[in-house]
Order: C-alpha cells, then structure tokens, then sequence
C-alpha cells in the first residue's frame, strides 16, 4: 500500500513539476515576445505600404510635463492625418511606453526613478529625450525647479531652443514678401523675385528601396507626403520670397510707390518711445539703458506695465489688459519708437518684443538682448536700431537724439 501511495504521490509531483514548466516556458516565450525589439519586414515596395495596411509600430510620444502649465494626452490633437499614420501621443502617466520623451524646461519637477536603486536612463536607454525651452538659458535656469543643474546631464539626447545649433531650433516668426508688393515688383516694374523652397517631388520617394524595411520605406513615404503638403502651403503663403530681403534695387524702385506714415505726436521736437515692461530686474540691465535713455533732454519714454511706478512715469490714459484686441497696436500709433529690450543677452534670443510688438505698427524697434550679427542673420534687414549702434551713449549726450532724428 505504501509503496503504491508513494508512486501516486511521485506521479502527482512529477505532473506539477511538468505543468509547471510548460508554464514558465509559455509565460517566458510572451514575455520575450513583448521584450523583443522591433524586427523590420523587408517590402518590396514602400509604396503599397499604406495601402495594405501592413502592421507597423508607430512612434509613441509623450509629454513628460506640462508645457507652461498646460497637459499634453492622448485626447491632445498635435498631428496632422499624415502624421498620425506614424506618431501616437500617449497620456503623461505612460512614459515608459514611450519611444521619445518630450520635457519642458520651465514645468520641469523631477526626473522619474526606480525603487530598486538603478538608473532609470540606463535601465530605458533607447528612449529619446528632448528638452524644450521657449525661454533664455538664464530664465530657464532661474525659473525650473532643480536643485543642481548638473542633475539634467546624461538625461538629454535632442534640444529644442532659440540656439541655431539646437536640433529643433525655435524662430518666434519669419517675415515674407507681401503679395501685393510682389506684384507691383513683377507686373509694374518688371523685377523678378525668385522663390527658393526646394524641394523637389523625388527627394524620398527612391531613398530606400534596396533596404526594404518596413520602418524606413513606412517613414519615408510619410515624410515624403509631408515635405510636399507643407511645400505647397509655403508657396501659398509666399508665393515670391520667404525670410529673404528684397534686392537693394527693388527697395530703390519701391520707394515712390510707399506711404509715409505719420505718427500722432505732440510735439515734433521731441523724440517720442514708448516701452511694455512687467520685467523690472534682469539680466540684460535694460533698466539701465532705459535710465540713460531718459536723461537726455529730448527724448520721451512713456512705460506701460508693471514697472512704470519704479521709473515715476506718469499714469497713462490708456492701459493694456492681458488678452485685449489691438490695444498694442493702437498705442504704438503714437509712437515713432518702440523699445524692444529682452530680459536676457542670450544668443540668438530674439522674441515677440522683436517679431510681433516690434513689427506690427508703425514704429521702429530698438533692440536689445541678442548680438548685432545675431539679428544681422535672422531679423528683417532695415526693420530695427539695435543698441549696439549707441556705443558712444556715455560719450555724446546727443548721440542717441541725433542718431534718431535722422530717422524721423
């Protein structure tokens, strides 16, 4: 009887030592399946990809923080239907689903962790980090909560910032050609201006048809379509010149045909700037070039904003409320100048006070904050004074007069 008991008893544990293990085996074999990286599958022709709706991993992203407090999900519309065949926005909590990770530098908190002690970037080291900032390295630094600055290194792979050799790099605005002075160029005074989008229809469609990996022929139709869709609406936009000045020659012959603009100033003697300012303690000490400016005799400097009390400005009739239409431009029409000054001499660091206040009137900025050869290079020639051209302030109280009143 025992010795049948301890047979049954063996057969019973031999059975569940085998379930087992058919167990493990086919729980091991799933998760090696999810594990496993992505094996491309060679097509012949990339073109029928979409067609065939052959299965392909899109790119997930997810917005780790906020971007100036406002969440990014799923439920969030970034792509266009193009890129939506390729790209998914996962909801914040999902980071670790994610393909690339986008942060923004001024919501930025801290960094995810591990419980067990390891690394997190060298536990998910194909993930993609992109840090964005809208801000100048010296306000991201003083408005992101980090206690050592030296706790971002290692984390980033790409850079989105006003910096030309970031790998996204932020331009507020471009400027183009009106249409209708492109037409008075073309059809009245016979100059041509080429336009120089190139971008040819062939650019991706061959680029990897020898490879055959779905992934790659799946990007590059997509990628394809999209430099095409977004070639069209550039042309539409500016159907002769985009970021490119006119020829000194077109500015000569467009002169006769231009309106002067006059301001609403009360007295012609004197050179009348005005200045929006919230900002009353920077970097760029532009509190002080304002002071220098105020001193000589001549020149009138009216503050809105916040700071209007620290330089004893008299209270103005009028007064912009955040998020009132044409408020800006209306008081910009009593003005020959506008003082566009950034709180930060950073480079290339040239914001709305240049591209948006400074060029939607009819005053002429006078700019502070990014070098000279800086706004050379990226804003509109002959659209802006920059500070630099006062270098001899200390030196000739009448300089800056006379420097503007030459331009009145």
């Amino acid at each position: 009887m025992m010795s049948r008991k301890c047979q049954y008893i063996y057969q019973r544990i031999i059975l569940f030592f085998i379930i087992n293990l058919i167990i493990f085996f086919i729980s091991q074999n799933f998760l090696i399946k999810i594990q496993k990286p992505y094996v491309h599958r060679t097509y012949n022709n990339h073109k029928s990809i979409l067609n065939n709706n052959l299965t392909f991993k899109n790119v997930s992203i997810v917005h780790y923080t906020t971007l100036y407090g406002i969440r990014t999900d799923s439920r969030t519309k970034i792509f266009n239907d193009n890129l939506k065949q390729i790209c998914n926005i996962l909801d914040p909590e999902d980071y670790l689903l994610a393909d690339s990770v986008f942060v923004s530098l001024v919501d930025f908190v801290r960094f995810p962790s591990l419980s067990n002690g390891i690394s997190y970037r060298s536990l998910h080291q194909s993930q993609l980090w992109i840090v964005h900032s809208e801000e100048s390295p010296r306000n991201s630094y003083r408005i992101m909560d980090v206690k050592n600055i030296k706790d971002l290194d290692d984390w980033f792979n790409l850079t989105s910032t006003f910096k030309p050799e970031s790998d996204f790099p932020i331009q507020y605005r471009g400027y183009r050609i009106k249409p209708k002075i492109g037409d008075l160029l073309k059809n009245k005074l016979n100059i041509s201006l080429h336009q120089t989008i190139n971008l040819t229809s062939d650019l991706l469609s061959d680029t990897f048809i020898n490879e055959s990996f779905i992934y790659l022929n799946t990007l590059s139709s997509i990628f394809h379509k999209e430099l095409i869709n977004r070639k069209k609406i550039l042309l539409n936009l500016c159907p002769y010149t985009c970021n490119q000045p006119l020829p000194h020659h077109a500015i000569k012959s467009l002169q006769p045909y231009l309106k002067q603009t006059t301001q609403k100033v009360l007295n012609q003697n004197i050179v009348y700037i005005v200045w929006f300012v919230s900002n009353c303690n920077t970097h760029s000490r532009r509190e002080d070039y304002v002071n220098k400016l105020r001193s000589q005799k001549g020149i009138h400097i009216d503050i809105y904003g916040n700071c209007k009390s620290i330089y004893h400005s008299p209270i103005l009739s009028i007064q912009c409320q955040k998020g009132t239409s044409n408020c800006i431009e209306n008081i910009l029409l009593n003005y020959r100048f506008y003082l566009s000054f950034e709180n930060s001499k950073c480079d290339a660091y040239i914001t709305e006070k240049y591209w948006i206040q400074g060029l939607n009137g009819h005053t002429v900025p006078i700019v502070l904050g990014a070098k000279k050869e800086q706004y050379q290079r990226i804003a509109i020639p002959n659209s802006y004074i920059h500070v630099d051209d006062f270098q001899m302030i200390n030196k000739n109280d009448n300089l800056i007069k006379y420097f503007l009143y030459n331009l009145m």
